[in-house]
């Protein structure tokens, strides 16, 4: 289990105060952006009318807000977190995931500078999940 400091502590109670909707990780990505991991089913909640909770979150925060659907399934777990971004398929085998996209784009995105968003991608897969995941 992770700690949390007070300050953590008191975005996620703030956080589920305005949205409705339970938080079950906060952490802080490489681009400072606050990202919450909701229950399953409760992105929308959390998101708001027209996206409401997050414009009011990020105003009150003064930060950039993700918020991420969290799901038993690891496949869409990742793609719950790496939404808008699409791959043309996931596939598991043993304790790696791999991801595979034809457009060079999406996976520059997914793999980042030096590895940097696909390192941050497995730091997250693996508090959930004893998996690995590689970009093809």
């Amino acid at each position: 289990m992770e700690k949390y400091d007070l300050q953590s502590m008191g975005l996620i109670s703030l956080f589920e105060k305005i949205t409705q909707a339970h938080a079950k990780r906060l952490f802080t990505d490489k681009r400072g952006q606050l990202v919450f991991i909701v229950e399953e089913g409760q992105a929308g909640k959390a998101i708001g009318k027209g996206g409401m909770n997050i414009q009011r979150l990020q105003k009150l925060f003064k930060k950039r807000i993700k918020v991420v659907e969290f799901s038993t399934d690891p496949k869409e777990f990742v793609k719950n977190y790496i939404a808008p971004l699409e791959v043309e398929s996931i596939t598991v085998k043993e304790d790696k995931m791999t991801l595979t996209s034809q457009e060079t784009k999406v996976k520059g995105m997914l793999i980042g500078r030096e590895k940097q968003n696909l390192k941050e991608l497995n730091m997250v897969v693996q508090k959930f999940f004893k998996i690995e995941v590689l970009v093809e």
